[in-house]
């Protein structure tokens, strides 16, 4: 019980960094900046832009979807730990 649950906050931690380590900051040089793994649900931008055709600011759906795939990788790897430790 313990492994399986050290397994899951670990699997959290590791979402959590690749989520911040892929995280794009080009607001200095008039970019965008974009967080969210494996889906960016947050993005700013701070240039010139007529033509805009991305969305920006918080996205609650995709961010929604993000957690989501969290919780599934989660319980899909608990149910896989279950079987191992047998």
């Amino acid at each position: 019980m313990r492994i399986r649950i050290s397994f899951a906050i670990l699997l959290i931690v590791a979402f959590l960094s690749l989520t911040i380590s892929s995280c794009n900051d080009n607001l200095a040089s008039d970019g965008y900046m974009e967080v969210g793994f494996p889906i960016v649900f947050y993005r700013i931008f701070n240039g010139k832009c007529f033509d805009c055709k991305f969305e920006q600011g918080f996205m609650i759906l995709k961010f929604a979807f993000d957690i989501s795939l969290l919780f599934v990788s989660v319980f899909v790897s608990d149910r896989l730990m279950k079987r191992i430790l047998k």
